[in-house]
């Protein structure tokens, strides 16, 4: 099976970061295998795991191949094969369990949550969802408004058989009941959507003494997009869109409004987040800021809701 060997399975998630940039495109040997970041994006593509002679990434290519993962295209290309779209995510999913372990960044969490039931709000591709359930959470949510649900669910089933309730919806208006959530996480989500809205939400599903613990923009994140992606024309869109989001944070700490920019994929919201404004918008949603630990690129809240 291939998500048993540690190197086929980052092969599959640098496959997977490799066709989310360009869906449609055939991948030639031989080819720069170096891991990437989007801008603007929060999942790490790590490099291709395997010699950059052209001979052994073909023969990995080709396991790809007979896994109806890819379909080689006669002319020496790989395309993305229809089911492929769906099992990569399972192998991103893996990889970035592995290298990327909350225990080690929270050695609280795990007493807080076990046995509980847990909202991972805005779950991607599901790598938190299961580490949730993998240290003995009762209830696994994962819910995320993205129209990729269906892949979410597979790569979860993949990974880890099962036991994970995916739901896709909005953290401006979760589909949940009022206090039937013990504790939310939420990593890098509260920047991308309407703040107040979302706040509330958490206020109203969490039970008296639930928890939430958010992973937050700080502006530190947006300049430093700018500074990687510079002047180079092509990475316009991407310093365009960290201006908004500077300029979104500034107006939500200063003002408290939050503006909704547009682009030519419709309306949306972008920003971060200052302890001070911060503290505000958790206490009108009836929830307390417990911990902020001040990171100015990615601040991280601990809040609850008391009982």
């Amino acid at each position: 099976m291939l998500l048993a060997d540690r190197k086929l399975v980052q092969a599959g998630a640098w496959l997977a970061g490799h066709y989310r940039r360009m869906p449609d495109g055939c991948l030639r040997v031989p080819f720069d295998g170096a891991g990437f970041q989007e801008p603007l994006s929060d999942v790490p593509i790590p490099p291709w795991p395997f010699a950059a002679d052209a001979d052994e990434s073909r023969h990995v290519l080709e396991i790809f191949v007979s896994a109806s993962l890819l379909i080689a295209d006669g002319g020496g290309g790989y395309r993305l094969a229809l089911k492929g779209r769906e099992i990569l995510a399972a192998f991103m999913l893996c990889h970035q369990r592995s290298v990327d372990c909350l225990a080690e960044e929270f050695p609280n969490l795990t007493a807080r949550v076990e046995g509980r039931c847990v909202l991972d709000a805005g779950c991607g591709v599901g790598a938190y969802s299961l580490y949730f359930r993998d240290i003995g959470v009762r209830t696994v949510i994962a819910l995320d408004q993205n129209r990729q649900r269906q892949i979410v669910t597979r790569a979860l089933a993949l990974a880890s058989g099962g036991g994970i309730h995916v739901v896709r919806g909005s953290v401006e208006g979760l589909p949940l009941r009022d206090a039937s959530v013990d504790l939310i996480f939420s990593r890098v989500v509260l920047p991308y959507v309407h703040q107040g809205r979302t706040m509330a939400e958490f206020g109203r599903v969490l039970v008296p003494g639930g928890r939430a613990l958010l992973v937050l923009h700080g502006p530190g994140f947006y300049g430093g997009q700018i500074r990687r992606c510079g002047l180079r024309p092509r990475h316009a869109a991407e310093v365009y869109r960290a201006l908004v989001g500077l300029a979104g944070g500034l107006a939500f700490a200063g003002l408290g409004i939050e503006p909704r920019w547009r682009s030519r994929r419709g309306r949306f919201y972008l920003s971060y987040q200052t302890q001070k404004s911060f503290t505000r918008l958790a206490a009108r949603s009836g929830l307390r800021v417990d911990h902020w630990e001040d990171n100015d690129c990615k601040p991280i809240a601990w809040l609850s809701r008391p009982a």
